[in-house]
């Protein structure tokens, strides 16, 4: 039996996403992705494919 929220996604699943997006704005917060940023990114949609790419492991 699936429990969905109020959101109407599964409550088993909720966890390990709230997990992964806490995990990408630790990397993000990091010394080290401040090192390797570049303003550039912003512009290029960089930023947007690696934030992208942590949560989805791609």
């Amino acid at each position: 039996m699936d429990i969905k929220g109020e959101n109407g996604e599964l409550v088993s699943e909720r966890i390990p996403s709230k997990d992964l997006f806490e995990v990408q704005n630790k990397i993000i917060q990091s010394i080290e992705y401040h090192q390797l940023y570049h303003p550039k990114w912003k512009q290029d949609r960089l930023e947007d494919f690696l934030k992208k790419g942590i949560i989805d492991g791609g």
